[in-house]
């Protein structure tokens, strides 16, 4: 079964925290390195009786973990879809470019990107000659 990805949460600057669907606040719960997120967290009282429980978590309680590179990833997917990132890929400009950056980048910060295992970094980097 599908749980609400991230895109369903809304981020709240001043209070460093999330709304999920249902109003309910995912509290910031520190930082995890070794996957290079952000932890933000519900709590069983407030999940446990949730009429979304069954599209949000199996478990107790919601977790959401952001990667800490993620407004970059957002601008990096805006971009994606402009009409210079369509002619760049027609063209086949993707070494040196901006635009072939901005993908290099997204398949390594996010590894199901389309194209993430047509266009590895090894694979850039030969194209490029590098």
């Amino acid at each position: 079964m599908e749980f609400y990805g991230p895109q369903h949460f809304t981020y709240l600057p001043e209070s460093d925290s999330y709304r999920c669907p249902a109003g309910q606040p995912l509290n910031y719960g520190g930082r995890n390195q070794r996957n290079r997120t952000y932890a933000y967290i519900g709590t069983r009282k407030r999940c446990g009786a949730c009429s979304q429980k069954a599209q949000c978590t199996s478990g107790a309680f919601r977790y959401l973990a952001i990667h800490m590179d993620e407004p970059a990833r957002q601008r990096a997917r805006e971009l994606v879809s402009t009409t210079a990132f369509a002619k760049a890929q027609r063209n086949g400009t993707r070494c040196g470019s901006s635009l072939g950056s901005i993908e290099q980048v997204l398949v390594r910060l996010d590894p199901k990107f389309p194209g993430g295992r047509d266009l590895s970094i090894p694979t850039f980097q030969r194209r490029c000659g590098k």
